[in-house]
């Protein structure tokens, strides 16, 4: 299952850019960590100059523990911070997860409600979501008919934000 917005008209690429990504870092992503930090550092590093370094980038990462969903700013939203942020994904190290799914759902929400700060108005908006599970709500358990309705939920929230 998966739930995606395109945009409907090519973007001018040299506009400025606000990237939130949101990483799963549960157990199950354990073999190809260390491939994604260095694939998320690069697109940084390249979204950095094809805005013209009017760019801001920000960082959370999604993990559970026994008590709850574990979700961890690593780094906020602020212009041109490709230095900072690339410190902050070369920090982030294997969690331990409980289970899946996994509360990546809450990571997309934490974004769209602004805790990462708020996305610019007029910026090219964008959330890139990195899991190998389904989403969880924080309840560690996939309800058909509950979490996959918030998922969609969140989708015409970004929608209606221009994410």
């Amino acid at each position: 299952m998966s739930f995606m917005l395109m945009a409907e008209e090519p973007v001018d690429c040299r506009a400025p850019l606000d990237l939130a990504f949101v990483l799963d870092i549960t157990g199950s992503m354990g073999s190809t960590l260390n491939n994604l930090k260095a694939s998320i550092s690069s697109i940084a590093a390249d979204a950095s100059v094809k805005s013209n370094n009017n760019y801001r980038l920000a960082l959370i990462t999604v993990d559970e523990s026994s008590t709850g969903s574990i979700n961890i700013i690593r780094q906020e939203f602020s212009q041109n911070n490709l230095t900072s942020f690339q410190a902050a994904i070369n920090a982030v190290t294997l969690g331990g997860g409980n289970g899946i799914p996994e509360p990546t759902d809450l990571g997309i929400e934490s974004v769209l409600n602004g805790e990462l700060g708020a996305f610019r108005s007029n910026a090219i908006k964008m959330i890139v979501m990195i899991t190998d599970a389904l989403p969880s709500g924080g309840n560690d358990q996939y309800t058909v008919g509950v979490d996959d309705v918030k998922v969609q939920t969140l989708a015409n929230i970004a929608a209606s934000q221009g994410v």
